[in-house]
């Protein structure tokens, strides 16, 4: 069995040679799909990585945001199972590569191990759900035996043959695509089949954004048109109720990522501050 990484570069050059560093291993492949980045930033993000001699470098002339993205990727990769990793998360355990192997050995039930996911701007792990069909709604409820129908897209390792057996993700939405991937599986009665797993540690961190690259990055990933318009499509596909709640989450990230820094919250209160004194 053979793993490969795979990587979405969209800005953040920081936090994704980060990624890249703790992602490295000598028994497998990374692969980056460098997604219509910056000139500038991709010769950052090379210089600072081009000694490791597993790196694969993928480029777009446009941006194909997360579900196109993927898709790219997978077509470009022949290994039998695929770390997928957002390029703000970095794998904590060093020896990632010596445990996810006996999961693949001998679990082979499972398509796809999704590791321990700790978020650090919210100072807590996260907490896996799975989907069910009640009344003709799909309702996520929290996973209480480690097993699980849906999984993150950018925190998990899958296998090619889910891909196969359940297509790709779906291009015609560029966000919640593992939510509707996931949800497809349900509909047509062969969910994913996906396990969590607890000796694979990754840290998923959203930082302020210092620079107007990676600013307008954000606001391009987290445009909440582009949430609305994917839930819509899920209802109208499906003929289901489906909510993600997108809006508060969106919302939540747009804030520690684009405004929230230690300037403006210092801005803010000075204004406070002079408009009392009027």
């Amino acid at each position: 069995m053979t793993i490969a990484v795979a990587i979405i570069f969209f800005e953040k050059v920081l936090q994704t040679i980060e990624c890249i560093e703790s992602a490295v291993d000598n028994r497998t492949k990374i692969y980056i799909l460098n997604n219509n980045s910056s000139a500038g930033s991709f010769q950052s993000l090379h210089a600072a990585t081009k000694h490791h001699p597993n790196l694969i470098f993928i480029h777009s002339k446009e941006n194909l945001g997360p579900a196109r993205g993927r898709n790219f990727l997978i077509s470009q990769i022949n290994e039998s199972w695929i770390f997928f990793l957002d390029n703000d998360i970095k794998i904590i355990t060093q020896n990632w590569y010596d445990k996810l192997l006996p999961h693949l050995q001998n679990e082979s039930y499972y398509e796809v191990f999704i590791p321990q996911l700790y978020n650090v701007h919210e100072n807590a792990d996260i907490k896996f759900h799975k989907y069910n069909l009640l009344n003709n709604t799909v309702v996520g409820e929290e996973v209480t035996d480690n097993n699980t129908n849906c999984f993150p897209g950018g925190a998990s390792l899958v296998s090619k043959s889910l891909f196969t057996r359940l297509g790709l993700y779906n291009s015609d939405i560029s966000v919640l695509e593992d939510f509707e991937f996931s949800i497809r599986g349900l509909m047509v009665g062969q969910p994913v089949k996906a396990a969590l797993i607890y000796d694979v540690v990754l840290h998923h961190n959203h930082i302020y954004s210092k620079s107007n690259k990676d600013k307008r990055a954000t606001k391009i990933r987290y445009a909440g048109q582009q949430y609305q318009f994917a839930e819509n499509y899920i209802r109208e596909n499906y003929k289901i109720e489906y909510y993600s709640g997108w809006q508060q989450w969106v919302n939540t990230q747009m804030q520690i990522m684009v405004y929230s820094s230690p300037f403006h919250k210092t801005k803010r209160w000075i204004l406070k501050q002079i408009k009392k004194l009027r």
